[in-house]
Formats: structure tokens, sequence, C-alpha cells
């Protein structure tokens, strides 16, 4: 029962790590005009020119979000050595004292199947498909507390939650001018539902003692996606491996938008935008719904001396909800992108200020991102950024470069990258970087540029 139970969630946890691969997104792309990447975080700001993504090397890299899997939370310098937060040498409360109370993780992933855009008079037109995968956890501080001071007491390891969304998406988006100093933009998206699953630990209680060792756990689990059929389960029954089927069913469709615009003041050296993404929802079937109670229980009351066996009371298994059979829906993580940008130098240098705000199911959280941003030629771009929030020190910096010129456009983009370096085991890795951002991609120009 136990290895069940932990088999389904960590099936649920083994998707947020899968995330890691790839993300569609560099907030670094934002004020870089011939990147066709920054019409993804607002789609009233179209490329220069054209273009045309071709799947598998339009984009590739890897995000992941948080803030506390920092090297220098989690590894200690000792007596002239590095020794990690669990080493007896290092305090309790110099572990804990630098993490939240709420222990946060995000990750997306995007893979480009086709995409493309092209301008026909003043207005731009882009359209494409892809497959994404959004995930986010909430981890309970008392975890850490529980690995560094096991012994006796109590430790209360409830608030603690996961959820994944994978689905399929088809796009077309569409920018124009409505005035000389003011540009629209609206992106409008099928959606077809490939998984979904939450896991909502509600109770998880566990008292270790001399005489006594105890567990106690509560939660829900619910999960919909095309390699299940719950149409056979019944409320009470114990989830098994036959609600997985073979085939696949579909029947689980949605519907998003994202709108934003553009307004340039001073001659066109001062742009503001903002932009709303990812604003719809996915209506998951009932044919392949599946929710579960999560129950877990053990005891250890020592041995027992007359007899030689162990006092072991256990009992654990994910059973049933009355509610199966009913669909429901899901809203997707969407995000706000406010935007401000000074020029000068004939538009050849720019100063930027950014701000990301990601609502995601178990969490949320905002990141404000400074940036400088050079244009020394008409097919180059360059930005050096630093994000301000996410509980980052100066010193944990971003870059991106663009190469747009005729016939080509080349991005590479890294966001949260620590300068300040630490030595463990004689590899040089990252003291304060407590999310990491990495995205490249190769895409063709299509026509002439435009300003």
């Amino acid at each position: 029962m136990i290895m069940k139970l932990c088999k389904y969630i960590l099936l649920a946890a083994s998707l947020l790590a899968f995330n890691l691969g790839a993300t569609a997104q560099s907030r670094n792309s934002y004020f870089m005009e011939g990147s066709y990447f920054r019409n993804e975080l607002n789609p009233a700001l179209a490329p220069s020119q054209g273009y045309v993504a071709v799947p598998l090397i339009s984009g590739l890299g890897m995000n992941l979000n948080s803030n506390f899997l920092a090297v220098n939370n989690f590894f200690f310098e000792r007596n002239g050595k590095v020794v990690t937060a669990l080493h007896e040498s290092v305090s309790a409360d110099d572990f804990l004292g630098k993490l939240p109370n709420k222990n946060k993780l995000a990750a997306n992933f995007n893979f480009n199947l086709f995409g493309g855009g092209f301008y026909h008079k003043n207005t731009f037109w882009n359209f494409g498909a892809n497959l994404r995968s959004v995930s986010d956890m909430n981890i309970s501080k008392d975890i850490f507390t529980a690995l560094k001071t096991l012994g006796n007491g109590t430790y209360d390891l409830s608030n603690t939650s996961l959820s994944t969304k994978e689905y399929a998406e088809i796009y077309v988006g569409h920018s124009r001018n409505i005035l000389d100093w003011v540009t629209v933009g609206a992106k409008v998206k099928f959606l077809v539902g490939i998984g979904n699953a939450l896991v909502d630990i509600d109770q998880m209680q566990a008292t270790i003692g001399r005489e006594q060792v105890a567990a106690h756990m509560r939660g829900l689990i619910r999960a919909n996606g095309v390699f299940i059929n719950s149409s056979g389960a019944k409320a009470g029954d114990e989830i098994s491996d036959e609600v997985f089927t073979s085939g696949l069913i579909f029947g689980s469709y949605g519907a998003a938008v994202d709108l934003g615009a553009e307004v340039r003041l001073l001659d066109n050296r001062l742009r503001v935008s903002g932009a709303i993404t990812d604003l719809g929802f996915i209506g998951w079937s009932s044919k392949s719904r599946l929710e579960a109670n999560i129950k877990g229980d053990f005891e250890y009351n020592g041995i027992n001396f007359d007899t030689g066996e162990a006092d072991i009371k256990s009992e654990s298994g994910l059973y049933v909800e009355g509610n199966t059979g009913k669909g429901y829906a899901t809203r997707l993580n969407c995000a706000l992108n406010f935007g401000a940008e000074y020029n000068i130098l004939d538009d050849r240098i720019g100063f930027g200020l950014l701000s990301h705000t990601e609502f995601c199911q178990t969490m949320s959280f905002t990141e404000l991102t400074a940036s400088a941003n050079f244009r020394p030629l008409n097919w180059l771009s360059a930005t050096l950024s630093h994000t301000l929030c996410n509980r980052n020190r100066f010193g944990v910096m971003g870059f991106a470069l663009n190469l747009h010129a005729t016939g080509v456009n080349f991005f590479v983009g890294a966001d949260y990258m620590g300068l300040g370096m630490v030595k463990y085991a004689d590899t040089s890795i990252p003291r304060n970087m407590k999310s990491t951002n990495f995205y490249m991609g190769l895409g063709f120009g299509l026509g002439n540029k435009k300003k």
C-alpha cells in the first residue's frame, strides 16, 4: 500500500521535473525588437520582420523558478571546507534561518511544433502550434526542519501541494497600429487537454520519539488525462493500475487569449507597454477524471519482548471519491507583464524595467527586471539585466543576444546567472542563484524589416 501511494505521488512529481527541459519565454527578449520571442510576452510587440520557426531548433532551453534553491542556502563553509546543510557543524538556526516559510518552485515547458509570422501592409499576423506543460509546487518549511533536526519531536509537514498541467495549443495572433503612437495586439488559442494532476496534502504530521514513531497523512489527488479511463471506478474503491489505458481518450478542450498594447511617447524615446497572457481555461472530460483521497497512517510502538515482534500498525492507500464521474475546468497559469523603456542615442541604447507576475495553481510570484539594451547595428541586439525581486541578491545577472540579419534570426539568452562562485568537490558552482533560465532558438526571417 505504501509503495503504491508513493508511486502515484512520484508520478505527479516527475511531471514537474520533466518541465525543466525547456521554456517558451526569456524575459530578456521583451525589449529586443528583432526577436520574435517577445510576442509571447506581449502580443502587441511584433518582431522587426516576418519569420518561420523551425521545429526542434526554434527554441531549446531550461527554466526553473524558485525562492529558496540557492547553493548558499544548502552549502556552508566550515574550517576552510564546504559542507552540506545536514553536516553536524551547521546549526539548525544557520540552515533554517535562510529559508522562507513557504518554499515555492515553478517550471514550464514549451515545444514548438510549427510557427510563423508575416506583415500585411502595416499589420502583423502570426500563427503556430505548441505542446505546453506548466507545474508549480509549495513545500512546507517543516520538511527541511525534519531533515535537519530529526529526533524527538513532532513535525507538521502540512500545506504541501503540487500542480501540473499538459496541453496542446493552436494559436493565431494579430497586432496593428490604431494610432501612430499606439499598437494593440491579441492572440486567440484553441487548447486540447493532455494531462492534469493536483496533489494537495492537507494534513501530514510525524512524531518521532524514543518509544514511539507515528505518521499521519490526509490529502487529495485529482488527475485527468488521455491515458486514464475512469469509467469503471466506483466510490470507495482503491485505485489500481487498471485505470491506466493503453489507448488515448481525448475529450478535454479549452480556449485562451493574450491581450497587449504599447504606447510610444516623447518622439518614440519612451515606450510603455502591458499585457495579460494565457487568460483562459481547459474543461476536463468526465470520462478520464480520477479523484482520490490519500490515506496514510503508521505507528511503531517498539518491540514486544514477550513475542519478539515489533508493534507496528500501518494503513495507507488511494480511495476513489464519489464525484469521479463529473467533469471540471481549470484555469491556465496566466501572467501580467508591464514594461517601460527609455531610449537614447537614436534608439541605439535603451534602459528598461519589466514587471512579471504569474498566477500559478498553488501560488503566485512577481519579478522586477531592470535591463540595459544595446542595438549597435540594425541586425544585432544585446541585453544585460538583473532581476530585483524573487529574493535575488545583486550579482545574479541575465544576458541575451539576438542576430536578426536578413534571412536568419538567432537568439540566445539566460536569466538569473550567478556571478559569485563557491567550490564544492573541486567544482565551482554559483553561490546565490535561486532560479535558472537558459534559452536559444533559430528561425528564418521573411520579408523586409519594419520599424
